[in-house]
């Protein structure tokens, strides 16, 4: 910008220049003709004068006379004779431009012989700039440039003091630096243009706010989606990973960005699916299987994107892990398949007697009543299995009513045993309970009996005769640990992981028999974590099983349901509902 400032100045000065190179011109000119014009008039009456006074002197009163004359007058005065010969000669030696003035003179004497006056002015006078009549101007024109100068560099500083700042605030913006501003005062177009510049630095600031915390807003939705997103350049190389891609894709022990796809991913199938989008620039989706370091199914959906010009700029992968899908899908059709064997069974000997009888059965009253019995007891075992559906149904969507209250744990233990006294008495099995009176928790009563219900009535299934079942109440202080122990078959340990899945039985043709439906352990262990516990076997086989279940004494609001009633209905002191006509709690399930 100091360039811009001196060719400024240099533009005025030289438009000054230049009038005042045409001023002094005219004044030469014209002053040059005035003083030439005034020195002749001068040396015209200086002449006569001198001649008037020689007139009728003689020549020695002459030659005593015009030296005087020509040293005050500051001239040369010369006398010539007959032919312009000169006779004498006054004063200074004459230069060259001179100017010469003649009078013709009369000298007193005896031949009275006329003579010419040559009053010759010297040309210097004319020609010095500075000390002729034009030399005061000039001077004074000089010192008036020089001020003119100063007072034209400093117009151009400031002229160009704005536009400095905008070109340095317009680098400033081009260097990403937003937001700065031209703090200039002017008029006109200067401040006009340093208004705009400041209106566009804030616009720019602000937009490029904007962005950023669009980008950072984007970036974070990217980096914190569930779903794994990869974005590839048309080369298949990675530009962009998320964490969740990283996770399933197994990305993060090694650099990805910048490699190319197949040294990034090492998956087969998903380098194939890359390739062949680059190939035939069409998106395209399959489902990918990962065996290491965990088994997982993927589903890949990978989408070209294409620029302006419709060229293809870059790939975008977008993964979702389906695996928990697929092991609903496959838990979902073997539960469908198991459900519907065990649903076909007694339907299928509800049938079978029902044609007996139908066959003539009927006629005799000892086999139609057995064969009736034998129905009877099928259909029961239908509706306990519906029910048992039903019920595990309502748990797992947690639609099933809980009331929290204390619960003394004593008074549910004797209550369950109450229940199963009967039942164990068929079998002379020894029930008993190590339960501290005092000991209470805040739970629902009956599905905590429910729960209790269940495993003590396994417990005597699986019991041969004459065995024991204990039932015992821990208190670990935050937690009671409740448990039932019996001394019957046990559970072989390959059957310890899936003893609480649905329809898994140990003995698959005891169970049917007891009339059991398989689903009993698998609706405890539901009932057990919607009270915010947990459940859990040690079992040797051929000795006995002990079943645990690890209850909280306070119910954490966070981790369980809250209470609802949707029976109502006030309870005892120890925590239960006084029975309703037609039930109205879960049935018990007595199967494992």
């Amino acid at each position: 910008m100091q360039s811009l400032r001196l060719r400024l100045t240099a533009y005025v000065l030289g438009v000054v220049l230049v009038a005042f190179a045409v001023f002094f011109l005219y004044e030469a000119l014209v002053v040059g003709r005035a003083f030439e014009r005034e020195a002749r008039r001068h040396g015209e009456a200086l002449a006569a004068a001198l001649a008037e006074a020689l007139e009728g002197r003689t020549p020695a009163e002459a030659e005593a006379l015009l030296p005087r004359l020509a040293a005050a007058a500051g001239v040369r005065i010369a006398l010539e004779g007959a032919g312009g010969r000169p006779l004498a000669v006054f004063g200074a030696p004459s230069d060259e431009g001179a100017l010469s003035f003649r009078r013709p003179v009369v000298l007193a004497g005896p031949a009275g012989a006329p003579v010419t006056l040559v009053v010759t002015e010297a040309a210097g006078r004319r020609d010095d700039l500075f000390s002729g009549p034009w030399g005061p101007g000039l001077l004074g024109g000089m010192v008036l440039l020089g001020l003119l100068s100063l007072f034209v560099y400093r117009v151009a500083t400031e002229v160009t003091r704005p536009v400095t700042q905008v070109a340095e605030v317009a680098r400033l913006i081009s260097d990403e630096h937003y937001g700065v501003t031209v703090d200039v005062r002017g008029y006109g177009e200067i401040a006009e243009l340093t208004a705009a510049i400041n209106a566009m630095s804030r616009s720019l600031a602000l937009q490029m706010k904007r962005i950023r915390d669009d980008e950072k807003r984007f970036g974070d939705i990217l980096m914190n989606m569930t779903s794994g997103v990869v974005l590839l350049d048309a080369r298949g190389r990675v530009v962009f990973v998320n964490r969740a891609a990283e996770g399933l894709l197994h990305l993060a022990h090694r650099p990805t960005v910048g490699r190319h796809h197949v040294e990034a991913f090492r998956h087969f199938e998903l380098s194939e699916l890359v390739e062949r989008v680059l190939e035939t620039k069409a998106a395209a989706r399959r489902e990918l299987q990962l065996y290491f370091p965990e088994e997982r199914v993927l589903d890949a959906h990978l989408v070209p994107l294409f620029d302006d010009d419709g060229r293809l700029d870059a790939l975008l992968l977008v993964v979702h892990d389906i695996t928990d899908i697929r092991r609903l899908e496959r838990i979902r059709s073997e539960f469908v398949m198991n459900a519907s064997h065990e649903l076909k069974t007694p339907v299928t000997s509800i049938q079978g007697f029902a044609e007996t009888l139908l066959d003539g059965a009927l006629e005799s009253p000892e086999a139609a009543r057995r064969f009736v019995e034998i129905i009877y007891n099928e259909s029961e075992r239908l509706k306990r299995l519906i029910q048992d559906i039903l019920d595990l149904s309502r748990i797992e969507q947690r639609r099933l009513p809980l009331d929290f209250r204390p619960v003394r744990v004593k008074a549910l233990v004797d209550d369950v045993l109450l229940t199963v006294q009967k039942e164990a008495e068929k079998k002379r099995i020894a029930l008993s309970a190590d339960v501290d009176p005092a000991l209470q928790i805040e739970s629902d009563y009956d599905r905590l009996k429910q729960i209790m219900l269940n495993l003590v009535v396994n417990a005597i299934q699986y019991t041969p005769e004459d065995g024991r079942a204990v039932v015992r109440a821990v208190d670990e202080g935050a937690t009671v640990v409740l448990s039932v122990e019996d001394n019957g078959i046990g559970i072989p340990r390959r059957d310890l992981d899936r003893i609480f899945e649905r329809f898994y039985r140990v003995d698959k043709a005891r169970s049917r028999h007891s009339g059991g439906t398989g689903l009993g352990l698998s609706i405890v262990r539901h009932l057990v974590e919607l009270l915010g516990g947990m459940i859990w076997v040690e079992s040797t086989e051929g000795v006995g099983s002990t079943f645990f279940v690890r209850l909280p004494k306070v119910r954490d609001a966070e981790e369980t349901p809250p209470p609802r009633d949707e029976g109502g209905g006030p309870r005892g002191d120890d925590g239960r509902r006084p029975p309703a006509a037609g039930g109205g709690t879960l049935r018990t399930d007595p199967d494992g």
